[in-house]
């Protein structure tokens, strides 16, 4: 293994993949597995992962309230005219 980047071939991963999942986890450092001196995909601890999905989340939830933020308004009355014909009560 390259310990400088923590590059791994795929067949490094299928001879020793209990021990480098456990080194992953330990380091909270991902492991990049290579197939062909490419990157193939990364393991990572599952808590890291979930905090990656979970910014991520948070980032898209922060463009969609500013993108909504530009988007014209108009009252609820207007709304309603427009929706169903008629006016609130």
């Amino acid at each position: 293994m390259s310990t400088s980047n923590n590059t791994i071939s795929i067949s490094e991963l299928r001879q020793d993949a209990t021990n480098l999942i456990n080194l992953a986890v330990s380091q909270q450092n991902p492991l990049i597995v290579m197939q062909r001196s490419k990157p193939k995909v990364v393991v990572v601890d599952y808590q890291y992962f979930r905090a990656l999905e979970e910014a991520i989340m948070d980032i898209t939830d922060n463009q969609e309230a500013e993108k909504a933020k530009l988007e014209p308004t108009e009252s609820f009355d207007k709304y309603f005219e427009k929706r169903f014909g008629g006016k609130t009560e």
